[in-house]
Order: C-alpha cells, then structure tokens, then sequence
C-alpha cells in the first residue's frame, strides 16, 4: 500500500496542518506515502502507483477547481480510491 498526499499550501504558502497530521498518521501505522504536486513531471506515474490519493484542502477557489480537474481523473480514469472523493469534495 502506498498513499500520495496532494501537496496543497495554504495562502501563504505553508504546508496544510492536515497533509501533516495524514503523514503522522500513516507514518505510524506503517504506510508509505509521498506528496504530489501536479506539476511535478512524473505525477501520472506516481498516481498509477497509489492505493489512495489523498487531495485535503480548504475552500479557497483555486483549491476546488483543482480537486474538480484532479480528482476525476484519479478516482474514475485510475479507479484509485480519492479522499475526499467527488461526491463529499
């Protein structure tokens, strides 16, 4: 198993606390996971390796409208499992 995280900063470009307190909580069960950004250029190819992709954010609108351009992507064209998923995003 293997958990990527989206890599989301908040407005004044500090890491989220959620993203954070995920990686504890992975960390301590003994899951791996990485942090993606899209414009990393092997994203796709991290994401087709994941068990669950993780895109926690606030509710500014550039945080949505990306969740509305990745999270298709991952959980319907991948089939991976997206927290939150589309219908509670």
């Amino acid at each position: 198993m293997r958990v990527g995280l989206y890599d989301l900063k908040d407005a004044n470009g500090k890491d989220l606390r959620a993203i954070e307190v995920y990686e504890q909580i992975l960390a301590h069960n003994g899951i791996p996971s990485i942090r993606l950004r899209v414009e990393q250029p092997d994203f796709w190819d991290q994401v087709r390796n994941l068990s669950l992709f993780i895109m926690p954010f606030h509710h500014p609108d550039s945080h949505l409208q990306l969740s509305r351009d990745i999270l298709p992507v991952v959980e319907e064209d991948l089939n991976i499992p997206c927290y939150p998923n589309q219908a509670t995003a």
